[in-house]
């Protein structure tokens, strides 16, 4: 049985989190990155075979049997040559443990927009861990809502990958924190000779979609026989955008009420539903009032027809083109490697990468918080309660009295509708301002563009020195995102135009300029940057022969230095956006740690396992995690193993407090003339 326990070192939570266990058919496919051979044992005299000696995603220890307590998903570049898959995040997205939480770049209206990440048995993806060979990467520059860290996968290069172990288990342990899912670990080639092309192009039954994917790598030299290898890789992918109104049966549709979903049809229809209106028309036409009451009528302008009245609820329309099932997005990778071989057994690798990736999102057309296209209504000076919540000095979303959209202004062509609509009531409206509820249909959808840099340079270091085989690494990886915003409304520069009458709504939005439509929505632009410096030096050695193999102990320690600066949207930080949220973070975080791993094989049949890790945050303080594992062979093909661990988070640099989320959503004023003295939420339909 393995339990793990989540703690946050600002936060403990204590208790049982996770309980797994496990039945273990061997033998299973598993390579991994390779370390110097283990010596070869002679039976009856005769030299045995030498066994290489490997490292799994989950130990520092060197070991001839790939199955270590902890379970561990392989996939091979075969494996992924064979599927037909052309993304690290695809291949990743096929593992069933890879579940809720996980995100893509197909997910609009996400903050940390164009990025892939991947949330191991749905803790979410700051508790899984994604390595590349081995190391850590840094977070991608914006957060998932606005806090929580995480690597985007869809930066990364797919043609260089040897395989992919994927640990299903709590690893804080071994790899400190945001392991308590699990660990992702992409192991690229360690060496490549010769010259290699491929490529793929795919697309759907409707042409759209197409996906195209194309590498070519070289490398010259042996490591063995020259003492030196070479490659270079480089990579391009590029997927095509599939539009939702492209697609037949419910893809296509908005309105998901027949099949026991929810109704996404632009309006928000239903909420205004306290309002308890029965009666509407269109301009031109007289519709009775409910119940008698004069007050409880809305007035719709141009832009919603009778075909498109949602019950009694409000007016929608049932278009979406700005969605996408599958976003537009491409890539371009370049790898390079120098593996030197310095003196003895002593090996140098340099490894140089730099991943670009672009993708865009979109938004549904800018809405105001009110369910149609545009619902003018006027508060009667007669009515004094609750007045103060209605004020049209501040900036409520107000047609003025001289407005030319106003039906209550007699300049207005809209003036002979509301005077037909609202009868012998309308007198007391005549040359007063309007509450304006609606959508700006005539702006495009929110449009946002992501172009993600990264620069990754490491070093290795490995060799023997006495009875230890020794790791040293050096590293740098700087991720660098640039967003522009389009069709991101200015709600102060809405308001100023609505105040002077320069802006003109429903359908006489033909009326306005691209110049005005220029400084209501103006194209702006952010960039956000992550960057990761480590250190680190490991060690292992064979202690003592047991039954059951050698008892091997690893020890190491590491630092690194994390640093973000997300400026944020500009104007949304402010709250000075339309419907939409932006957030800012920035600062740095160091971290130490020391760590010790133990690996008993008591007999052929049982295997022990243990390791401890001691980690000290300059924010957050200290933590030490322990863990224990057990594998128990009983056949050649059937094992049980099991795990007990304690895992820890240490919370973000944005979740650290230098972080701070800015939004705009524009809500339904108080209106006097429909809210009651009592001002209850049921009645203002608040």
């Amino acid at each position: 049985m393995t339990q793990a326990t989540e703690e946050s070192m600002s936060t403990r939570r204590g208790g049982p989190a996770l309980i797994a266990a496990g039945l273990l058919c061997l033998p299973l496919v598993a390579n991994a990155q390779t370390t110097p051979s283990a010596p070869a044992t002679s039976v009856a005299g005769k030299p045995a075979e030498t066994l290489e000696t490997i490292v799994v995603t989950g130990s520092y220890l060197g070991r001839t049997d790939t199955e270590t307590p902890s379970p561990v998903t392989v996939i091979s570049a075969e494996e992924i040559s064979r599927s037909g898959l052309t993304s690290i995040a695809d291949v990743i997205r096929s593992v069933s443990a890879d579940n809720s939480g996980t995100l893509t770049q197909a997910f609009s209206g996400a903050l940390a927009g164009g990025a892939s990440g991947v949330s191991l048995r749905g803790l979410s993806v700051d508790a899984t861990l994604v390595l590349v060979d081995g190391h850590r990467m840094a977070a991608y520059p914006l957060g998932d809502d606005g806090q929580r860290p995480f690597v985007d996968i869809s930066s990364l290069p797919l043609s260089l990958v040897e395989r992919v172990e994927v640990l299903k288990d709590g690893a804080s342990a071994i790899y400190g924190s945001d392991a308590i899912a699990g660990v992702v670990n992409i192991i690229l080639k360690k060496q490549f000779t010769g010259l290699e092309f491929s490529g793929s192009v795919g697309t759907t039954s409707k042409s759209d979609g197409t996906t195209q994917h194309y590498s070519a790598l070289y490398g010259f030299g042996d490591l063995k026989s020259d003492g030196h290898n070479v490659y270079f890789n480089i990579e391009y992918r590029n997927q095509s955008q599939i539009y939702q109104v492209n697609r037949d049966s419910y893809l296509n549709q908005l309105d998901l009420t027949s099949y026991g979903g929810p109704d996404l049809r632009g309006g928000i229809p239903g909420s205004l539903a306290p309002y308890n209106d029965t009666a509407y028309t269109i301009p031109g036409q007289v519709a009775p009032l409910s119940g008698g009451q004069s007050l409880n009528g809305f007035y719709l302008l141009p832009g919603c027809t009778a075909q498109n009245k949602v019950g009694t609820t409000g007016c929608a329309w049932d278009t979406n083109t700005y969605k996408r099932i599958q976003p537009h997005t491409d890539g371009i990778n370049f790898t390079g490697r120098y593996a030197q071989e310095l003196r003895d057994d002593w090996i140098n690798t340099f490894t140089g990468s730099m991943f670009q990736s672009d993708s865009e999102q979109y938004r549904q057309s800018n809405l105001y918080n009110a369910p149609v296209t545009l619902v003018p209504f006027a508060w009667g000076g007669a009515r004094t309660g609750n007045i103060n919540q209605f004020d049209t000095t501040t900036t409520q979303i107000v047609l003025p009295a001289n407005h030319p959209d106003n039906p209550f202004n007699p300049a207005s062509p809209y003036y002979a509708g509301a005077q037909a609509y609202y009868g012998s009531a309308f007198s007391n409206y005549v040359g007063l301002p309007a509450l304006y509820y609606g959508a700006l249909t005539d702006f495009p959808a929110q449009h946002s563009l992501y172009d993600t840099d990264v620069v990754r340079l490491t070093d290795d270091v490995t060799g023997t020195a006495g009875s230890w085989n020794l790791i040293g690494s050096v590293g740098y990886v700087r991720v660098a995102t640039k967003v522009t915003y389009e069709s991101f409304v200015r709600a102060s520069a809405l308001y100023a135009a609505l105040a002077n009458g320069s802006y003109r709504v429903g359908q006489n939005a033909k009326l306005n300029s691209p110049a005005l439509y220029a400084t209501l929505a103006p194209t702006t632009h952010d960039t956000a940057v992550s960057e990761l410096t480590y250190v680190g030096l490991t060690g292992s050695r064979n202690l003592m022969p047991l039954p059951g193999g050698n008892l091997a102990v690893a020890t190491g320690v590491e630092a690194r230095w994390e640093r973000i600066n997300n400026p944020g949207e500009p104007y949304a930080i402010d709250g000075d956006i339309i419907m939409d949220g932006s957030f800012y973070a920035r600062g740095s975080q160091s971290v130490y740690a020391a760590f010790a791993e133990l690996s008993a094989p008591i007999t052929q049949a049982i295997e022990l396992d243990g390791a401890a890790r001691y980690d000290h945050y300059n924010q957050s303080g200290s933590s030490f995690t322990p863990k224990a594992g057990l594998k128990w062979k009983l056949a050649p093909q059937l094992a049980v193993r099991g795990t007990y661990a304690r895992g820890f988070r240490a919370p973000g640099i944005a979740e650290s407090g230098n972080a701070g989320v800015g939004t705009s959503v524009a809500p339904a004023p108080s209106d006097p003339a429909r809210c009651p003295t009592t001002g209850s939420i049921a009645d203002c339909g608040l």
